[in-house]
């Protein structure tokens, strides 16, 4: 929380507890039918702030016989031992305020939340895709909708007290001792374990656990663990110590069910063919992977969610098959030369584009040349794009169609020769262009950003415009307001 002091809160005396816990439960407590019973529950938290704050939002404005149910759960906790961090008093409470959850959706988003913050990505958007991936939303029509529906239960969850206000509306957070409960939850309810070290695996392995898992997260492992035998698992997070190098062919075998994957800082200078049998895989993420050929991923015909960071030089032509793709994301990949023609095009149910890096070779439509790369006129195919994020060194290869006009969120940079100049801004809604360095020779009229009909006017509501160095033009605001 960047916090420059950390402030040691003592237990609260009786007085002091029930004051902070007649404040968050609200005047309901003063009733006659309530009170003895509300103190009583407020006094069996121990003074614990935490406590106190999540067991008063659980049971605000509750009837009577929950009042009760909650202070016979609290005065006899039905629960295994948790590690010595996890204060007693609080797991209860918090595990209360778990069960109090309204809906399954709630709850296994509660739970991805905690093993999110374990892995130090504690972000909407990586849980919006990893929970698409896994199916946990009621609303996946499209990816604003289940954005939306992310939202509103990240909102819930804080109402709950299981999640924290932030500062940084794209992330979330929580307590360490919800974290924990959560984790201990999540690992006795649902065989959701989240393994440190290769020795912990081997635990497992000896114990027979695997066979029941459902999600692992494997961290800091020093090599590959073998072929693993897990039926059941929807969910496998793997990241290495060091560099691994060259998985076994028959690595995924076992784990035919398998909905998302995250791999991080892997060699696969081929992707091993047991990749290709995850049939029901949706959600897929190569992070800081050294990848040389990735044509096998054509056979993942049902990914949706697609993220690579990695040395890559050529996206395969194979990729116009994922025709389920719902999110494409090149993120880092500074090496990449090729988009091959037009296989953008054919992802027809694409709505999101992330380019997030200076790509210098778009085709531009019309110049009598071979064409070995992608052109932007590409997206002007998806029928249903809403999010753009890429960055343009030469204004020529932007069309002149109207392929902007769809969308609802967009980070364009449009003249930037170097990632330096490439920034992150909070709003979903930018444009920057930029007529400076190697571009002072450009001449505003031949390219296609021009205020009358370019990417000004097409864009809907820019939130923040930036234009740096752009000689000729005398007024823009016209078209801002129409």
């Amino acid at each position: 929380m960047d916090c420059q002091n950390n402030f040691y809160i003592d237990n609260l005396d009786e007085e002091e507890a029930w004051h902070l816990f007649k404040k968050i439960a609200g005047s309901c407590v003063e009733g006659h039918d309530l009170k003895s019973l509300a103190f009583d529950v407020a006094k069996e938290r121990g003074g614990l702030p935490i406590a106190i704050v999540t067991i008063a939002k659980t049971l605000k404005n509750k009837e009577e016989y929950e009042w009760k149910s909650a202070l016979q759960e609290l005065q006899h906790p039905s629960f295994e031992s948790l590690e010595e961090s996890v204060a007693t008093k609080a797991y209860s409470c918090i595990k209360l305020s778990y069960n109090h959850l309204e809906t399954e959706e709630l709850k296994s988003t509660f739970l991805l939340c905690c093993i999110m913050v374990f892995i130090y990505d504690a972000s909407v958007e990586g849980l919006l895709r990893y929970g698409m991936g896994l199916r946990l939303f009621n609303t996946i029509t499209t990816m604003e909708a289940t954005r939306n529906r992310v939202n509103t239960l990240i909102q819930r969850l804080k109402k709950s007290c299981l999640l924290l206000d932030t500062t940084e509306v794209e992330r979330f957070a929580m307590y360490d001792v919800v974290r924990d409960v959560g984790r201990s939850i999540a690992q006795r309810d649902r065989n959701m374990f989240i393994v440190k070290n290769d020795l912990a695996l081997r635990d497992l392995k000896k114990k027979n656990t695997l066979k029941n898992c459902t999600s692992i997260t494997l961290l800091d492992i020093a090599k590959y663990p073998g072929e693993l035998d897990c039926p059941q698992l929807t969910f496998f997070y793997m990241k290495s110590k060091t560099r691994l190098h060259k998985v076994p062919e028959n690595f995924f075998r076992g784990m035919p069910n398998l909905e998302v994957l995250h791999l991080i800082d892997m060699v696969l200078s081929l992707l091993p063919a047991s990749l290709g049998s995850l049939k029901k895989l949706r959600t897929l993420y190569l992070d800081w992977c050294h990848l040389e050929d990735i044509a096998g991923i054509k056979d993942m015909g049902n990914l949706e969610i697609l993220v690579l960071s990695s040395n890559i030089e050529l996206l395969p032509k194979e990729i116009g098959q994922l025709t389920r793709l719902k999110v494409l994301k090149l993120s880092n990949c500074y090496d990449l030369k090729v988009i091959p023609p037009p296989y953008i095009s054919r992802l027809i149910q694409l709505e999101e584009l992330y380019l997030n890096y200076k790509f210098d070779n778009w085709h531009v439509e019309g110049l009598n040349t071979e064409r070995k790369n992608a052109s932007l006129d590409e997206l002007e195919h998806l029928s249903q794009p809403t999010t753009l994020q890429i960055c343009i060194q030469d204004a020529k290869v932007v069309p002149k169609g109207l392929i902007f006009q769809k969308l609802q969120s967009y980070k364009i940079y449009i003249g930037v020769e170097q990632l330096n100049c490439y920034n992150w801004y909070k709003t979903s809604r930018l444009l920057q262009l930029n007529y400076c360095y190697s571009w002072y020779k450009t001449d505003i009229a031949d390219a296609n950003i021009s205020v009358d009909d370019g990417v000004i006017k097409q864009l809907k509501g820019i939130e923040e415009l930036h234009l740096n160095g752009m000689q000729g033009v005398k007024n823009v605001l016209y078209e801002l307001k129409s």
